[in-house]
């Protein structure tokens, strides 16, 4: 099978070199690794740190990681934004959010690769997944 098959037949974000959590193995807790093909309906996953790879279900026992991460905080936010410009992190575009007149609170995404346009407020977390696409994720109530 190709990756693109198990990516539609199982709704996994899996591509070659994404990275993983493992956590079939409670021995050994949480292990991360990086996928290397998909032999059948499966994934071959080399652990960091192994010589030898495993091959197992692409709904068992994975957390697929995201290839990037930036939290957005109130300092950050004008160096973020040159940062996605600049280097092309976000190809679509971004720009700060204000929910009033001259007050910023957040950052926008522009619309790309079917995900809608998005806000990410102080404290969320922009994500970048290996295909490409940007998600916010909210902060927690705790953070």
């Amino acid at each position: 099978m190709t990756a693109a098959w198990v990516r539609t037949h199982y709704g996994v974000p899996a591509y070659r070199g994404g990275r993983v959590a493992y956590t079939g193995d409670k021995t050994k807790g949480r292990q991360y690794g990086t996928i290397l093909s998909f032999p059948g309906s499966h994934i071959r996953i080399r652990l960091d740190g192994q010589r030898h790879h495993i091959v197992t279900h692409p709904t068992w026992e994975l957390e697929y990681l995201p290839k990037a991460e930036w939290p957005l905080v109130g300092n950050n936010i004008q160096a973020l934004i040159y940062r996605l410009w600049d280097q092309d992190v976000i190809a679509t575009g971004c720009k700060p959010h204000c929910s009033e007149p001259g007050v910023i609170d957040g950052l926008t995404i522009w619309p790309h690769k079917g995900v809608p346009r998005q806000v990410a407020y102080f404290g969320d977390t922009i994500r970048l997944d290996h295909a490409g696409r940007y998600t916010v994720h909210p902060a927690t109530t705790e953070a």
